[in-house]
């Protein structure tokens, strides 16, 4: 009976310790799944998940690039200056040509830029504040799509999951069976830094590419979605790079950086257990400490940083750390999830197990070198049951002011 409450008192204690820094809830979260709906100016939105391609990549992984500002406009994207420009959207229908101000995110979509003209403006009635804006280049051969999707905080996995069910969509528009490697990409700004995501299909035959890339943005997701037919990847990649300075992701998370005081909630009942809860505890304040020690407050203000696989690998190892622990001391309930993470471990895998349950959106270490194929090898025959996919909590960097 007093080891028990010993145990709570260390978990209280362990809490208490890491409070400083972060805020800590103790909460019931409900599963969240996003819906909305709408037309053309309303449009019904699903997260589709195409499951079938969930785990199917073209290759491994790819290492970040980045984009930085510039004050530059490129050539390919220029406006005409001296048109009206409309704050509202009817006024926008009766004078198509006209330049539209999208309020909220404070962002103005002209009606021309460089060859291409604005065909389509979409509301998501669901979702106040939401917008996509459809662009075109004659006869059709290239089009553009910028979606801006506004969030109240900067939950961990947003940026991940956001990509996923976007990239998932455009897999089944382009009838593939598997998905992009996705290409972790950092917007350098000014005063601040975004995480992005991207993935490309291209269609040999037909000539076309399909390219998608997420950004996160503050309380902000930037969506770039280009489809081009017949175009090099030298013009490709210009007029990527000329798009999304264009669209300025840094530019977005100014208008509402996130706090960074951490909420932390732990889902359900993962609380109630002592004897796993402290360790469960100090693997999500590792996260807390990795990302203030190892990504500098202009990119945490875009987005929680979890996008590192520096950062799960070492919440993972704390949490090992401290569950053998108390595994050794022979007083522990059988714990299957501990057992398999900790064979993963000892084989070695870990870095390849967190990658494959994130689905390989993830920034992995320029000095690391993944092997899958071994991994595959070594899982041939083990019943590996254990999942990160089932959150036991949630960290959230919330909207400014909190």
């Amino acid at each position: 009976m007093k080891s028990g409450i010993w145990r709570h008192i260390f978990m209280v204690f362990t809490i208490l310790s890491y409070s400083l820094n972060a805020q800590v809830s103790v909460l019931m979260q409900p599963d969240r799944k996003a819906t909305a709906s709408g037309t053309i100016s309303e449009i019904k939105e699903t997260g589709s998940d195409n499951s079938e391609t969930a785990n199917s990549f073209s290759s491994e992984y790819h290492h970040v690039k980045t984009i930085s500002e510039s004050n530059a406009i490129s050539d390919l994207l220029s406006s005409d200056d001296g048109r009206t420009t409309y704050a509202d959207l009817n006024k926008v229908a009766a004078n198509p040509s006209s330049n539209y101000f999208h309020t909220e995110s404070r962002t103005v979509f002209p009606f021309r830029m460089g060859e291409f003209e604005r065909q389509q403006i979409i509301e998501f009635p669901g979702n106040p504040g939401k917008i996509s804006v459809i662009y075109v280049a004659p006869k059709g051969k290239s089009s553009f799509t910028i979606s801006l999707t506004p969030t109240n905080e900067g939950t961990e996995g947003r940026l991940r999951n956001e990509y996923l069910k976007e990239i998932k969509k455009l897999s089944g528009e382009e009838k593939s069976d598997s998905l992009p490697t996705p290409d972790p990409i950092k917007y350098v700004g000014r005063n601040y830094i975004c995480n992005g995501v991207q993935g490309c299909f291209t269609n040999q035959i037909a000539g076309s590419v399909s390219q998608l890339t997420i950004f996160e943005c503050g309380v902000w997701l930037l969506g770039l979605k280009l489809k081009t037919n017949n175009m090099d990847s030298t013009q490709r990649a210009r007029l990527d790079e000329s798009l999304t300075r264009r669209f300025n992701p840094a530019a977005l998370t100014a208008l509402s950086p996130l706090n960074l005081k951490s909420n932390v909630g732990f889902i359900g009942d993962s609380m109630k257990d002592a004897e796993t809860s402290s360790a469960m505890v100090n693997s999500a304040f590792k996260k807390l400490d990795w990302a203030t020690r190892n990504v500098s407050s202009k990119e945490r203000y875009s987005g929680f940083p979890d996008i590192y696989l520096a950062m799960h690998l070492e919440s993972a190892k704390e949490y090992l750390r401290i569950q053998g622990k108390k595994m050794i001391t022979g007083n522990q309930k059988p714990d299957r999830f501990f057992e398999d993470l900790n064979a993963i471990s000892n084989a070695g895998f870990l870095p390849e197990f967190i990658m494959e349950e994130y689905d390989r959106v993830m920034i992995v270490p320029d000095d690391l070198k993944l092997n899958f194929d071994a991994y595959r090898e070594w899982k041939k025959g083990r019943k590996i049951s254990a999942s990160l996919k089932e959150k036991k909590y949630i960290i959230t960097y919330r909207n400014l002011p909190y």
